[in-house]
């Protein structure tokens, strides 16, 4: 089906809800591609799941070709768009802007435990943008849980806010970023802000992100009244974060860590790539600090980067 919404309020899915079992949901688009014309979702609420669109699980897709979500509004997950239970979604083009929720002001990704296998759902950007959205956290997208699983192939993810994770926030998930091989920028989390950790990616409780190439540039976490951590990239509790390739610049922080903040059992593992034009008072580019967290570097480049007071590249601390 189409999706069209404007203006609608609902518990779940203020736009739309779909609950049945292999559905699937086009935006500007059908079985055979893009179509004539913009849909624009925008100004719908809900309370629980999706201000703009919730799909309930069971096989459903919904692909977007080009086209809004905007303005929508959710009270808990997912002010644009929530996925849950075996759910994909496809942003080929268009974009998911302007929408807000507690979490996952753009997209919110979980999974439904059944008590087998875990459901996945899963969130791809080959196009498009995800922007402005706003959320406590995962301002842009917030991946909860290992079924979760968020891949950046093109496409930006701009300019959004949060206290945890302004672009993309993973509590468990997992982020796949460029494609594999390098050599591809074109996949960008750019000038979003954080309150507290991770302007453009924070990573808690076992995630795992993986860095093929694009760029992490211009994020930044500040808070003039609190420690802030990770204004590109936050590592917390367990995660990981391999850098293949790519290029992690121009971000910043008013405490730890303008580009890399590794904290508390988290490991960072860099094997290409760069790092560079990041600053922060405490390691411009990379910071590892508390609990066995662990910096490993076989490869790549850490250069221009700068720390008012201590470890221009790297600083490490207990």
């Amino acid at each position: 089906t189409s999706a069209p919404g404007e203006g609608n309020a609902s518990q779940y899915g203020g736009g739309l809800y779909v609950a049945g079992t292999n559905s699937r949901v086009y935006v500007g688009g059908n079985a055979g591609g893009p179509t004539a014309g913009a849909p624009h979702i925008e100004g719908n609420s809900a309370v629980f799941y999706g201000g703009g669109i919730s799909m309930g699980g069971g096989g459903s897709q919904l692909i977007m070709y080009k086209g809004e979500i905007s303005t929508n509004t959710c009270v808990n997950y997912g002010g644009g768009v929530h996925g849950r239970g075996n759910t994909t979604i496809s942003l080929r083009g268009g974009s998911v802007d302007n929408n807000t929720a507690r979490e996952g002001g753009g997209v919110y990704l979980t999974f439904v435990n059944t008590g087998a296998a875990p459901h996945i759902s899963s969130l791809t950007l080959t196009g498009g943008t995800i922007t402005q959205n706003s959320a406590t956290r995962g301002g842009g997208v917030f991946g909860d849980t290992a079924g979760a699983v968020i891949s950046l192939q093109q496409g930006i993810i701009s300019e959004n806010t949060a206290t945890y994770g302004g672009g993309v926030f993973l509590n468990g998930g997992t982020f796949v970023m460029g494609m594999s091989g390098g050599g591809n920028h074109e996949a960008a989390v750019s000038d979003n802000t954080a309150t507290y950790m991770g302007g453009g990616v924070d990573a808690h409780d076992g995630s795992t992100f993986t860095m093929n190439s694009g760029t992490i540039s211009g994020n930044n976490a500040s808070d003039n009244e609190e420690q802030t951590y990770g204004g590109g990239v936050e590592l917390y509790n367990d995660s990981t974060f391999t850098m293949k390739d790519g290029v992690i610049s121009g971000n910043s922080s008013n405490d730890y860590s303008g580009g890399v903040e590794v904290y508390e059992n988290s490991t960072f593992t860099m094997e290409g790539g760069l790092i560079e034009g990041n600053t922060a008072p405490k390691g411009g580019g990379v910071s590892v600090g508390y609990e066995s967290a662990l910096f490993n570097m076989s490869g790549g480049t850490i250069d221009g980067n700068e720390a008012y007071s201590y470890g221009g590249a790297v600083y490490l601390y207990t």
